[in-house]
């Protein structure tokens, strides 16, 4: 579990907040001050409800770490201050700061999402000088396709580290990473508009552009596909892959 001691900082109070995870375990807070996230977080701090005299909010289906780091940030000010104590590996976490954006975007904290975002760009910039692939990768691609759909500058961010790193981390060569682009059209998308924003001369870009795609909506792999449901209409999965073959076709007319 990962450690809460920030917490004892602070003036305790009545609030709590349970965590259904998603593999069916629960994690409750207790003695949370609600005028405390009432002043950096009013609308999670207007979504709690009394029951018996005490004001409790439930989270569901989403991770303890990415709701403790919003309870970082709501106590400390950054939830990556006391990172370290995220079970171990979370400073390289991918998925975890999507997760913290994706609370930051729902509770309309502009702020925290900011800092969510300088964290994933710092990642990806050490990521490209380093020979290890982001932690969680795929399954951040996953989720930032399917839970931020409209997150246009984490998909940019995303896909540019992916194009600049595709050589160096073999990318190409690594199934999970084929799989993802494969499930996910819009992502694939991304992936040859920004080669194509580079000019093609990043290493890789024939690979790139030539990487699989579904194109039938229905065998897309649910959480990898587009789950947002304009996305899942055929006319949309249509458009994706005209979009990519567009893109192809510009490659092989400029440099074929």
């Amino acid at each position: 579990m990962a450690d809460l001691s920030f917490l004892r900082e602070a003036t305790p109070g009545n609030a709590t907040l349970i965590i259904c995870l998603p593999d069916g375990n629960t994690q409750i807070i207790k003695h949370l001050n609600l005028e405390m996230i009432q002043s950096k977080c009013p609308t999670l701090a207007d979504a709690f409800e009394l029951q018996e005299g005490d004001p409790i909010f439930t989270f569901e289906q989403i991770s303890s770490h990415a709701v403790i780091g919003l309870l970082r940030y709501i106590g400390l000010g950054d939830y990556t201050m006391c990172e370290g104590m995220l079970d171990g590996d979370g400073s390289r976490s991918l998925l975890l700061h999507l997760q913290v954006a994706e609370l930051a975007q729902i509770f309309q904290v502009e702020n925290l999402r900011s800092q969510a975002y300088l964290k994933i760009q710092i990642d990806t910039e050490l990521g490209c000088s380093t020979g290890e692939v982001l932690n969680d990768l795929c399954e951040g691609i996953r989720f930032l396709y399917s839970m931020l759909p409209y997150a246009a500058d984490l998909k940019n961010l995303i896909a540019h580290y992916c194009v600049s790193c595709f050589i160096y981390h073999r990318l190409g060569e690594n199934e999970a990473f084929r799989q993802t682009v494969y499930e996910a059209p819009s992502f694939a998308r991304d992936l040859c508009q920004a080669s194509l924003r580079a000019g093609f001369e990043a290493e890789g870009a024939t690979q790139i552009i030539g990487l699989p795609v579904c194109e039938d909506p229905s065998h897309c792999v649910n959480g990898a596909r587009e789950d947002f449901s304009c996305y899942l209409h055929t006319d949309y999965m249509t458009s994706f892959v005209k979009d990519i073959n567009s893109v192809r076709f510009r490659w092989n007319q400029i440099y074929r």
